[in-house]
């Protein structure tokens, strides 16, 4: 693909409007996009050490974090150990998709209030590690 500065590679298509695959069930056509997306990253990488993703985008509103919630669910139910980072600081929204509140997280250790593993948490579902972006601290 070509977008007139760089040669990026198209490594899936997600369909747009999806929400967290968890609701639409894993044998969803949604869920199988991710499962391909999933496979692609993995045989794309030049380094079988490389085990770091980051999802990010110019725009607000072009799903990050959905895309970046689901493709942490498709690698934890292939057996991954996963770590999911809400670190959008200005409109977290990982947490709501896991129903967990967002009263502690990556703030809490940046401030030096929590260490990492207290600003962490194990949910129920999938990913296996998560840590929310946190209360934004008052400005004084």
């Amino acid at each position: 693909m070509w977008n007139g500065r760089c040669k990026a590679p198209v490594l899936g298509v997600i369909p747009q409007n999806i929400g967290n695959i968890l609701d639409a069930g894993m044998e969803s056509p949604h869920a199988e996009a991710y499962r391909v997306l999933r496979t692609n990253i993995l045989f794309s990488r030049k380094n079988e050490s490389w085990n770091s993703i980051s999802v990010l985008s110019g725009g607000a509103g072009e799903g990050k974090s959905t895309t970046l919630f689901n493709l942490a669910v498709i690698f934890a139910q292939n057996g991954q150990r996963v770590l999911v980072v809400d670190s959008d600081l200005r409109r977290p929204s990982i947490h709501k998709l896991l129903h967990l509140s967002n009263n502690l997280g990556l703030t809490d250790y940046l401030l030096k209030n929590k260490t990492l593993m207290k600003s962490s948490r194990r949910p129920k579902c999938p990913p296996s590690i998560f840590i929310a972006s946190g209360k934004l601290p008052s400005v004084q």
